[in-house]
């Protein structure tokens, strides 16, 4: 059921851990309104629409890869399939936190000194990143199994 002796732990984690920073990144950088020129955007567009589907080219990118890896070959449509839960995970996380913005006050706490975009910004990128270390570690599990 595991992969090649080629792919290890280590490497499966790496690849976790970078594309939940890179969705982190984006989420502080969105929701911190650190980009110049999208004042005009609604801030949900981008956390409905933009993060989901970034973090679902990202986690398919990196699914394929690992299974490339493990396997020699890649299922496309089996790894389509699979990353097309990793949106849920992200509107149900935005949805969590609108109903409860409670949640976000201990990572806010943490940078008190900051202005108000820095704080929802960080709050939002934890978040962000949590959900897309566990889903993609959940994609990279699926992956590393070879089809017979």
């Amino acid at each position: 059921m595991s992969g090649t002796p080629g792919i290890d732990n280590s490497l499966r984690m790496t690849i976790s851990i970078g594309t939940a920073i890179i969705i982190g990144l984006l989420s502080f950088f969105w929701n911190g309104s650190l980009f110049g020129n999208v004042t005009s955007i609604p801030n949900w567009v981008g956390n409905i629409i933009l993060i989901p589907l970034l973090a679902v080219g990202i986690a398919y990118a990196s699914s394929c890869l690992i299974q490339q890896l493990s396997c020699g070959h890649i299922q496309l449509i089996t790894q389509a399939t699979r990353v097309a839960y990793v949106p849920i995970g992200f509107v149900l996380m935005w949805l969590f936190l609108y109903w409860f913005p409670s949640w976000r006050w201990p990572i806010e706490g943490l940078i008190q000194g900051y202005s108000y975009n820095i704080r929802y910004g960080s709050s939002s990128a934890f978040y962000a990143f949590v959900v897309m270390l566990y889903t993609q570690a959940m994609l990279n599990g699926l992956a590393q199994v070879c089809p017979r």
